[in-house]
Parts: C-alpha cells; structure tokens; sequence
C-alpha cells in the first residue's frame, strides 16, 4: 500500500521516514507533500491508502485537506499530527473520521502503534470491499447460478450433497419443486420461427404469472433439446399443499397451452412431472420425458405424470418389399406416399413414440443404404452434408419431423442414382475437376468422393467413356498444359514442371518425353512460336 506524509516543515517528513520500521509494514511507496494542493495531486494520481498529516499548514490546513479526501470519497486511513493539543482540532479529526491524533514532538513508538492501526483498517476496508463486489456479482449472478444448479441436478449429473454450492444457495431439503416440458413444433413454412431466448423469456414471464397465486415461482426455463423446453416450479416457502397444486395445476398450464398456441401459431405439447424434493427431481423429470416419448402423436394438450397410464405399443413393420420396388423403379412420389400413408395410420393408431420411429428411422436408412450400395455410391459421403444430419435427427421428434425425413432421403438417393446412371454425367463431372485441379495431386478415392461412388466404379466407367485410364487422362493434361507454357511462354523449364503439378524435373522429363518423343527443352526448341 503507498503512504502519503504531509507537513509542511521537511525536517518532519525525514523523521518520520527514518524513525519508523516501516519493514513491519506491507508499505510499496511513501510519497511526501508540503501544502494541500501538493498533497491533493498526488491523491489524484496515486492510489494512496494511508496519509499522515499536519494540521497547521499555510494555504489549507490539514483539515481541509482530509475533509477534501472525505468529500472525494478516497478510501484512506487518516494519522493528524499536531503541535497543538486543542480540543476544537481534536473534535474535528474525529468528525473527519481519522485513526488516532497524536501531538507533536512525535512518539515514534506510539505512531507505529497507530500505524498498525490504520494498516488494519485498510485491509478491512479492502476485505470488505472485495465482499461487497462477491455480493454484486453473486447478485448478478444468482439467478444463473441457480438455474445451471437446478439444471445439472434435473439432468442426474450429480446429487445436491456433490455440491459445495448448495449451501450458498437459498434451498433446503425440503423444498418441493415440479419439473415442465414443452414440446413445440413447426415446419417453419407456416409461421414465424422464434428466437430460443424469445421463447425462454415467454415461458417464464407467462407462466410465471399464471401460477404466482399457487404459491409456485419458475425457477428456471432452458432448452432441453430442439424444440424442447424444460422448466422447472418452486413452490413457495409454506405455500399449497401437495394436493390441492395437482389438482389446480392442469387447468394452469391448459391456460397456459391456449395462450401460447394463439401467440405462437405452433404445435405444443404441455407435461408436469410429479412433484418432487432435490433428489427426487431427476427421476421426475426422467419419468415426464420418457411420457413424452411414449406419446409423440399428442399434440396440443396438456399431460401429467401422475395420471399418466402406460400402454404397451408394438411396433408394425412396414411394407419394406414394396418399398424395395418404388425405390428400384424410381417411382419416387408414389414410395414417399406410400412412407407418409404409414406414419399417418401410426399416429391414428396413437403408435408414435420415440422407439416405433427410431425402428422406422433405421428400416428406411437400411432400405436406402442397401439399394444405394448395389449401385456402388457411398451413402454415408452422400448424406455427409448437415441437411442430411438434420433430417435424420428430426426423424425422431415426431411424425412432421419422419416425413422430412423420408422426403429429404427418399429424394437425394433417387436423384443421385439418376444422375451415376448416366454415366457420361458422372465422367464429365470428373473431367471437369480433373482439368481444374490437375496441378494438385488427385487421388481416385478423391475423386470417387466427389460423385459418392466407389474408386473401381468411377475407373470402370471413366475408362468407357473415355478409353482413357484416370492417371492416363491426368497425364494427357498435364503433359497439353506444358506443351503450351513451352511454346508460349519464356518461364524456365523448373518452373512449368512444377506448373503442372511435377515437384520432382527429373520425373517431368522423363513423363514428357514417354508421351511427346522428346525432352521439354527439345519440344521448345522445335515448336516455340
């Protein structure tokens, strides 16, 4: 900490210095002023914890100096030092709220007593401080430390006894809270698509508005996944009982459920899980999920755990034979028909869950991957884009988010086989990045990931087409390239070696001259223009 001294005799400042063990103390600079204004700069400048001061000085007194600190609001500790013992000086020291006011000619023993003092002050006064800060920044962030807290807890990352937080936080065992899920979804072809914190914002504020006389608060809303949402009630201090909340929460959140449908324009589906203690509430929320799963065909309703009934479901296979042919004769809109004509009489028959569409998911994936692979194309570098991630994960999330799905993979394997049928499509597309990248070193499986077929098939059909091999078709470039940078150009033989993709003269000159007759520097000679 830096220390300022204050007098405006010197003979005093250098006694201070010198008299003082200042090694007891965690003192990083002592600054000197003579006058007020002096003094009043180097506050101004430096960050000064301790000041010793003179109280009669010309040009200001000590009093006015301190009190100037004062109004400033200088977190500084005050020594007056006086040759005066006047009981007008001593009333104001203690007004300007000083650490001890000593007369001159000085104790030095006794102002190292003091000093301690004031040292002491000064670190109470920054323990404070930083406490004051903590308690801003906790306040700013309790309500985010709460909701991650909650969050993990809800999620079985670990138990509240895990947690050296919660006893920072304002719970306790008793507390009881019920976990939500929302399940919202749109196409985004018909309606506006809302920003994932417009929707958390929505949730709290209105729901949170909705069950405030049950004596429930949202403690948290957050994402759970795409187009889910978990929250989770609190109820209040010694607020409803047990019963009397399930019995009026339905009717809340249907209320709930009418307004947001009406604001949104979207699908939703409302649960409430049991009503549950810290280590009850991961169970409750796993058991509110799993209803969702169990129910993916209900929309626009609102269920609750508790009077939820299981009902076993088995999964109907599809007509995959059938499936087999429209997909081998290209009949694409009459498979994805026939896909969606499936999934339709799935939800009547109140049959979509999560596992009747992963087992839908995967028989379509095995339908198309194995026609694609009699085909000789490369499914997983087919459906490799993020279009394609994003149709297999929505297959899953419902029946409009399974038909996405068949018409995003139905159509991509169609159309490409279309296209490797003709192969002459699939061999100029090959010649084109053959002509644009022929300085680089091409590889078959390269190129074979460009049409997502495999490396034997693009060779058998590339050397059909053209009579050409691949690398033979390579060379004929290279070597054409090189023929015109020699007759056309005056750049150094080096140079269109490496222009057309040869590091290595020695294997460029030998290459030229298998396929021209003669060496560069012959061919430039004989043909230059």
């Amino acid at each position: 900490m830096n220390i300022l001294i204050v007098d405006d005799e010197n003979y005093v400042i250098d006694s201070i210095k010198k008299n003082i063990c200042w090694d007891r103390f965690p003192v990083t600079n002592i600054y000197t002023a003579n006058s007020m204004q002096q003094a009043q700069t180097i506050v101004e400048m430096i960050p000064i914890r301790i000041i010793i001061s003179d109280i009669i000085m010309p040009q200001g007194t000590g009093l006015d100096f301190v009190n100037w600190v004062r109004e400033q609001a200088y977190p500084i500790q005050v020594i007056f030092l006086t040759s005066y013992a006047e009981f007008e000086f001593v009333k104001k020291a203690i007004a300007l709220e000083s650490v001890d006011y000593l007369l001159k000619p000085i104790d030095f023993i006794k102002l190292s007593d003091v000093l301690v003092k004031a040292v002491e002050k000064c670190e109470m006064q920054q323990k404070f401080k930083e406490y004051r800060t903590g308690c801003e920044k906790w306040d700013r962030n309790k309500r985010l430390v709460h909701e991650n807290f909650l969050k993990d807890v809800m999620e079985n990352k670990y138990t509240v006894f895990d947690l050296p937080v919660f006893e920072h936080l304002d719970y306790t065992m008793e507390d009881i809270f019920i976990p939500l899920y929302l399940h919202i979804y749109d196409s985004g072809r018909t309606s506006e698509n809302w920003d994932e914190s417009i929707l958390e914002f929505i949730i709290r504020n209105v729901l949170g508005e909705l069950v405030n006389d049950m004596d429930l608060e949202v403690e948290t809303v957050y994402p759970e996944q795409r187009y889910r949402y978990a929250a989770i009630l609190k109820k209040r201090g010694n607020g409803g009982k047990k019963r009397e909340i399930s019995d009026r929460l339905p009717a809340v959140m249907e209320m709930f459920l009418s307004w947001a449908k009406g604001k949104l324009k979207k699908n939703i589906w409302f649960g409430a899980g049991n009503q549950a203690s810290f280590n009850e509430l991961s169970d409750s929320f796993t058991g509110l999920k799993k209803m969702r799963e169990e129910n993916l065909a209900v929309w626009n309703c609102v269920m609750c755990v508790e009077n939820y009934e299981r009902k076993e479901i088995v999964y109907q296979n599809p007509h995959l034979q059938m499936w087999k042919t429209l997909l081998e004769e290209y009949k694409t809109e009459d498979l994805i028909s026939s896909m969606y004509a499936y999934l339709e009489q799935m939800e009547r028959d109140v049959m979509i869950t999560l596992e009747s569409l992963k087992k839908f998911r995967m028989d379509v994936v095995q339908l198309i991957y194995s026609y694609l692979a009699a085909q000789e194309v490369t499914a997983h570098l087919l459906f490799g884009a993020k279009e394609s991630e994003q149709a297999y994960l929505m297959a899953v999330d419902g029946i409009w988010g399974a038909k996405e799905f068949v018409s995003h993979y139905v159509a991509k394997a169609v159309n490409h086989i279309g296209f490797i049928q003709e192969s002459t499509s699939v061999v100029d597309e090959l010649r084109r990045y053959i002509d644009m990248h022929y300085q680089e070193d091409i590889r078959r499986s390269d190129l074979a990931d460009l049409v997502y077929l495999n490396t034997d098939y693009i060779s058998r059909i590339f050397k059909k087409e053209t009579g050409l091999s691949i690398s033979n078709y390579l060379i004929q470039k290279r070597v054409e390239v090189a023929k015109r940078l020699l007759t056309q150009s005056k750049l150094p033989i080096n140079t269109v070696s490496i222009h057309v993709g040869y590091s290595n003269f020695s294997y460029f000159t030998k290459m030229f001259r298998e396929n021209t007759g003669c060496s560069p520097l012959e061919y430039r000679r004989n043909y230059s223009e």
